[in-house]
């Protein structure tokens, strides 16, 4: 706004969190103390609205498309597996062992990292024979009578390692899968979303990662399955993007977290519920579904916090 509007705001990050934002003080190195952002009131929310109004332009595509479909939002929780239990404690604790036989130390940020591997499926960390609980519930929802068997679903992962065993572990299983990554050329993403967009292709399933959220077309999708959530609220609506979008043939999609219990999926999910209320508190909700967003109060968990919660989960997991 300082180069749309120049002096609209105060022009000094601490001015703007003085007037716009809940801080506290945080202790830092040499009992320093700087201001970190907590919160929200829905005063200053306003405020900040009124301020931009005059100078925003934008609406949500389902406020000039009335055709786009309902979204449903379901969390699935599901378990992990003994041997997944013992290397995400291994990960807290501080020491990792991979299946290469390589050792790694961990620290609060890459324990973050290694923490939603495990929970996705150890193949992650090179464990190919190993089983993940999320992997097989996805694939009782995709066959044998489940709730989406025969239905287009994409599958959206952080982790290109994951679709790279993915699709191959899909066909043993008899699902045709097809892919879109970072890894694919323009014309391999265009065949693979052809091939996912037609009905009689034999191919319902679509498996992406963040590279894969941008620029393509996949309304034919009736579902979205978050094989792990994006921490970005940005992210995840462009993700949702991919299958909320005109021209869809149905008139209710559904998106689907696959959640391990007591695990950093259901913190992920809390900071990202957070952010989305912030961003659609401010600009309005941003795909139409079937409730109003709650007020934002929290601003959401930094690492040294998502970290602190990941301990006292795993306590659960024992």
């Amino acid at each position: 706004m300082q180069v749309v509007v120049p002096g609209l705001f105060r022009h000094t990050k601490s001015a703007f969190m003085h007037d716009y934002c809940v801080v506290r003080m945080q202790r830092v190195a040499r009992g320093r103390q700087v201001p970190q952002i907590v919160g929200y009131r829905k005063t200053d929310i306003q405020r900040f609205k009124a301020k931009i109004d005059p100078f925003y332009l934008g609406r949500p595509k389902h406020e000039v498309a009335d055709e786009l479909p309902i979204l449903t939002t379901r969390n699935i929780e599901v378990g992990m597996t003994s041997f997944q239990k013992q290397l995400y404690q291994d990960a807290l604790d501080g020491l990792l062992a991979k299946g290469t036989g390589e050792e790694k130390e961990t620290d609060k940020l890459t324990a973050l990292i290694y923490c939603q591997e495990i929970a996705n499926h150890p193949c992650l960390l090179d464990y190919d024979d190993s089983s993940s609980e999320k992997m097989d519930v996805l694939i009782d929802l995709l066959t044998d009578g489940g709730e989406f068997e025969g239905e287009k679903v994409i599958v959206f992962t952080r982790f290109r390692r994951l679709i790279d065993f993915a699709v191959p572990y899909f066909k043993k299983k008899g699902i045709k899968a097809v892919r879109v990554t970072g890894k694919e050329t323009e014309e391999q993403r265009q065949e693979a979303m052809e091939t996912f967009q037609r009905a009689d292709s034999g191919v319902d399933v679509i498996w992406i990662n963040e590279a894969g959220g941008d620029s393509i077309n996949l309304q034919a999708a009736k579902a979205l399955v978050f094989f792990d959530t994006p921490w970005s609220a940005g992210d995840y609506l462009q993700i949702l993007g991919r299958m909320i979008r005109i021209g869809s043939i149905h008139d209710r999609c559904y998106a689907l977290h696959l959640i391990v219990r007591d695990s950093i999926d259901g913190r992920v999910q809390q900071v990202k519920n957070k952010k989305m209320k912030l961003i659609e508190a401010v600009l309005g909700a941003r795909i139409r579904g079937e409730e109003e967003p709650d007020m934002v109060i929290d601003a959401g968990s930094g690492t040294r916090e998502l970290y602190d919660y990941l301990l006292e989960d795993a306590r659960g997991q024992k």
